[in-house]
């Protein structure tokens, strides 16, 4: 709760001092050169003229939406005519072809931040998503979920549940959660890559309950397919860990298992798709270890 706040409270600092910003400057105001492809709409009225506006768009609903665009091709939607209770939502795209979309709720806060971003907060109550460069961030179909994509060329991503977290730091890393709530999901990778190198970026995913997938590395993954109150925690590269079943739905499954690697070329699997719970299986590198017997704990 403290974070979300944090998070709610320096978007609005940010709405804010971005308009205070372009109406200084003359982007609002009229002065002899405006700057353009800038956008604001609040409570369902725009506040900047055509001309400033140039490729930018934005649009908002009453009920303290707010949407602003800064960019060529920049867009931002906060709030939609086809959900009357939208309220509170803000949608701010800051770059080339940024998007941000806060709509369908209350409270949702959508920021993409760098050129070809995409944000989006939606179908559910109190969601933030923050998208850097070329990176997507959805938090959505669900309540107080927070998808934060703080790098190059990659995703972050909550659905179907709420109080969920999915972080990425770094370029080309990956954090999702695709069911189930109360999850916590990170990527960790290099800053700086290139674009090509999709090979150095990492990956990691739950779905179910209470579950945290952590991995830090170039190559490797970290996920929870099925169950609750599993750990998938991976440090290195080129690694694997597996919690949890396996057939990617949030029923059935097994749970507090937990799956380390701790080294590179590494992979260790705890838990099964027949219900074998509090297993531990953990590999030190270059090496692969499988508990799933039930209350087993296996090491290389």
């Amino acid at each position: 709760m403290g974070n979300r706040g944090t998070i709610v409270k320096w978007v609005v600092r940010l709405v804010v001092v971005t308009a205070a910003a372009l109406l200084s400057s003359g982007a609002v105001s009229g002065a002899a050169t405006p700057r353009t492809n800038v956008c604001i709409s609040v409570d369902g009225v725009q506040i900047t003229s055509p001309e400033i506006q140039g490729t930018a768009h934005c649009e908002s609903t009453p009920g303290g939406n707010r949407a602003i665009a800064i960019g060529d091709g920049a867009t931002a939607i906060a709030g939609t005519v086809h959900s009357p209770g939208d309220a509170g939502n803000t949608a701010m795209a800051i770059g080339d072809g940024a998007l941000a979309d806060a709509q369908q709720g209350v409270g949702n806060r959508a920021i993409a931040r760098g050129k070809d971003s995409y944000a989006q907060a939606q179908i559910g109550d109190y969601n933030v998503a923050v998208a850097d460069e070329g990176s997507t961030a959805e938090a959505q179909v669900g309540d107080r979920n927070r998808a934060i994509a703080n790098g190059r060329w990659s995703t972050a991503a909550t659905d179907e549940g709420s109080d969920n977290s999915a972080l990425v730091s770094g370029d080309h890393a990956q954090a999702s959660v695709n069911c189930g709530d109360g999850n916590n999901v990170k990527a960790f990778t290099s800053r700086g890559l290139d674009i090509n190198d999709t090979h150095l970026g990492s990956s990691a995913n739950v779905c179910g309950d209470d579950n945290t997938a952590i991995v830090r590395g170039a190559g490797s993954s970290a996920f929870v397919e099925n169950g609750n109150n599993n750990t998938a925690n991976v440090h290195g590269d080129n690694s694997s860990a597996h919690a949890g079943g396996h057939d990617g739905s949030a029923d059935g499954g097994s749970h507090y298992n937990t799956a380390i690697v701790r080294g590179d070329n590494g992979s260790a699997r705890a838990g099964s798709d027949d219900g074998a719970d509090d297993n531990t299986a953990i590999s030190h590198g270059d090496c692969s270890v499988v508990a799933n017997s039930g209350g087993e704990t296996a090491t290389c």
